[in-house]
């Protein structure tokens, strides 16, 4: 277990090794929780948490310590991401998730799951099984599509006619029956605040090819 009790739980008074539940943040991860499998997205969630003006995790450690704080700091679709995924919230303690590179570094790096040791009932459930299990399917429904390892038709040749940068285009279903489009980069230069991976139709993928 780290120095700090991971957001939701409390180091016992009595028992440094066992956590307790934080009734403030514990509710904030119950909400995070309720509103994810509602069909709130991530990002809509930090956006709300954010103004509201609940303390994000590290500020609200701070005010559990004793020190004042009048910043509240703004939610990530990251860190909702990351309490979603959390199984300790399920009463399940996880540990071995990380190693030392050696035994002079102090830098950790990430183990295979195989290797984790996990103690259920370790301490008091914040969520149930049922929730967080239904939370991960949720999770891995709703993931972006990762850039396939292999070479389709126009690979590294198409560009943005507007920016010349170059798109990425991987099938959307193994039939080919359509692509999908990065332009993530094209973010830094149009100044755009949200460009995410979208449908990109036959007939303008065909268009495209006639401009290029």
């Amino acid at each position: 277990m780290g120095k700090v009790a991971p957001y939701g739980y409390k180091k016992s008074p009595q028992n440094k090794h066992r956590l307790v539940i934080d009734p403030i943040a514990s509710t904030v991860v119950m909400e995070i929780f309720k509103l994810f499998l509602n069909g709130i997205g991530v990002r809509q969630i930090a956006i709300r948490l954010s103004e509201r003006q609940v303390p994000i995790p590290s500020v609200h450690n701070n005010i559990n310590i004793g020190n004042a704080s009048i910043s509240y700091g703004l939610w990530t679709h990251t860190g909702i991401k990351r309490i979603l995924q959390n199984e300790i919230y399920t009463g399940t303690l996880v540990q071995s998730k990380y190693k030392k590179l050696n035994y002079k570094s102090s830098k950790l790096l990430s183990t295979d799951q195989d290797a984790w040791i996990k103690m259920p009932n370790a301490h008091e459930a914040i969520v149930a099984q049922e929730a967080f299990d239904k939370a991960q399917r949720l999770l891995e429904a709703t993931a972006c599509p990762k850039p396939s390892k292999h070479k389709y038709l126009l690979s590294g040749l198409l560009k943005c006619y507007m920016t010349a940068v170059r798109i990425s285009v991987w099938p959307r279903k193994i039939n080919m029956a359509g692509f999908m489009v990065d332009v993530a980069d094209i973010r830094s230069i149009i100044n755009l605040k949200s460009v995410r991976r979208t449908p990109l139709a036959i007939p303008s993928w065909r268009s495209m090819l006639l401009a290029c």
